[in-house]
């Protein structure tokens, strides 16, 4: 059984310090300090809801790497939320820590006490393969820090050696939170 959430928003921290191992499926790694990567085709977080709500609720993810290079610039990534799909993503070709968000419909979220979410990647690519590693054979996609479930703010950490010019992370962050929100409320509002 996964923990239970209680309040309207729920952040999950993927990283050593973090609290999301009780939330995940076996198919992650061992957490460090940027997060845990999907570990094969398929990564599972199964969140139990105490009161499921009635509406649309937006969930947003901080992507702190994924496995693409020159050669192989894309990853592809689909996300279920209970079986239905909520999300195709393409990360890459910048390996930048970014925001990504989905809208969880008001059919997904209120029809169980349950949320499971599954991103599917077609194509996880080991370090070894893209010559990040000699000996790292694991089949990898995309490595999360931080997510949000619910109309709260996430913030993207500080990766120490992480390149790339911080206010255009804080712009990102910026536009991809006023867009969760204006969902959730219109959700709320029934306008959705």
């Amino acid at each position: 059984s996964s923990p239970t959430q209680r309040s309207s928003d729920l952040v999950l921290d993927f990283t050593s310090a973090g609290n999301a191992a009780g939330f995940l499926g076996g198919d992650w790694t061992a957490p460090d300090r940027y997060g845990r990567w999907t570990l094969g085709p398929k990564a599972t977080m199964t969140i139990g809801l105490d009161n499921p709500p009635e509406t649309a609720m937006p969930a947003a993810f901080v992507i702190s790497d994924c496995m693409v290079s020159e050669t192989v610039p894309d990853l592809p990534v689909r996300v279920t939320a209970n079986g239905q799909l909520v999300g195709e993503w393409v990360l890459g070709p910048d390996r930048v820590p970014h925001l990504r968000s989905i809208q969880l419909p008001a059919s997904v979220v209120a029809a169980s006490r349950e949320l499971t979410l599954e991103f599917e990647v077609a194509t996880p690519r080991s370090p070894a393969s893209l010559g990040w590693s000699a000996t790292d054979s694991r089949p990898l996609g995309f490595r999360i820090a931080r997510a949000l479930f619910g109309g709260g703010e996430l913030s993207i950490p500080a990766f120490p050696g992480s390149t790339g010019n911080g206010s255009e992370w804080v712009m990102r962050l910026r536009k991809s939170v006023a867009w969760a929100r204006r969902g959730f409320r219109a959700a709320v509002r029934g306008t959705a």
